[in-house]
């Protein structure tokens, strides 16, 4: 920092347009003020409607994420823990989508249906949450939630990821039970 005549320190932040903090404040003014609006739909008795342009919103978004690559599997060769169960996520989605595409128009009609059921179960629950909701702070500060998960799965990710201890004793499985068959034998 430089210091100006006033003896005040001088800080300069560079934001440009195409700047990540632009999506943070935007994602996060859009969720809260989309939660405000339902949460004032759903207030004038209209439940049914609020919850269920809420459940489209947060279905569509979700899916526009996805195709964007904004929501990942994890990496494949990423190494450590759930490194088996990275694989295996990306395994059965590659088989769900060719089983999709294989399948037969009776099947495609009960996947829809399992999709509408699930649509359907998420918008009840965001109704209840409507009528839960006491005032429009308390949907602001849901919507807001919402939007936190939606700017920083990374962070989240990466955040859990340094939650792992970096002391201590680290077993390592093999080693250790090739200790114990060499110590049965002696």
């Amino acid at each position: 920092m430089t210091e100006n005549n006033n003896n005040q320190p001088h800080v300069t932040v560079n934001i440009t347009p195409n700047s990540r903090a632009y999506d943070i404040v935007g994602t996060l003014l859009g969720m809260g003020s989309l939660a405000a609006l339902a949460w004032a739909i759903s207030t004038q008795g209209w439940v049914e409607l609020a919850s269920t342009g809420a459940t489209m919103i947060l279905f569509r978004l979700v899916s526009t994420m996805v195709t964007a690559g904004l929501i990942v599997l994890p990496e494949k060769d990423r190494k450590g823990d759930f490194e088996a169960t990275s694989g295996l996520l990306r395994t059965a989605w590659a088989d769900y989508q060719r089983f999709q595409a294989n399948s037969p128009v009776w099947r495609l009609v009960l996947l829809a249906v399992g999709y509408t059921a699930v649509f359907l179960i998420v918008r009840w629950l965001i109704g209840l949450a409507l009528l839960i909701f006491t005032n429009i702070w308390v949907a602001v500060a849901a919507g807001l939630a919402l939007g936190m998960f939606i700017i920083a799965p990374k962070l989240i990710g990466d955040g859990l990821r340094n939650l792992k201890s970096k002391t201590g004793v680290r077993v390592n499985t093999k080693a250790a039970l090739e200790n114990d068959t060499k110590g049965a034998g002696a």
